[in-house]
């Protein structure tokens, strides 16, 4: 009884440790990707088109490498979300479109937003 209570003990400080582990690697690269977006976002408010699409670029590619830890740790919906967000940013900003570029932008954040809130250690989301 007593080792099966010890290997119950284990095993639930296992799932715990994995928990965290994908909760604090899912926000770190949510972080990361909304400092971009905000980057971004106060670069083309600020009237500098040139910055804005480097760092939407520098974001996209940034999404695009952190994809396949983040497919594994959170909903491919949510990803989704990100990078359709991202593509219609890209192409208002192309067009000078910058009102609706910010609108793309609040997306991103907001798609950021969501994944990060999924993978918090909550009681609703263990049950």
């Amino acid at each position: 009884m007593k080792a099966k209570m010890i290997t119950a003990g284990i095993v639930l400080a296992l799932m715990v440790a994995l928990c965290l582990y994908a909760m604090g690697s899912v926000q770190a690269d949510a972080e990361a990707l909304r400092n971009l977006a905000l980057r971004a976002s106060a670069a083309a408010e600020n009237g500098d088109v040139t910055q804005a699409q480097a760092l939407l670029g520098a974001l996209e590619a940034s999404a695009d490498a952190r994809r396949a830890h983040l497919e594994i740790l959170a909903l491919h919906e949510d990803l989704n979300n990100v990078s359709e967000a991202a593509s219609e940013a890209r192409v208002r900003l192309q067009h000078g479109q910058i009102e609706e570029f910010q609108v793309a932008m609040v997306q991103i954040l907001d798609a950021l937003t969501l994944l990060d809130e999924r993978q918090r250690l909550t009681w609703s989301n263990l049950f």
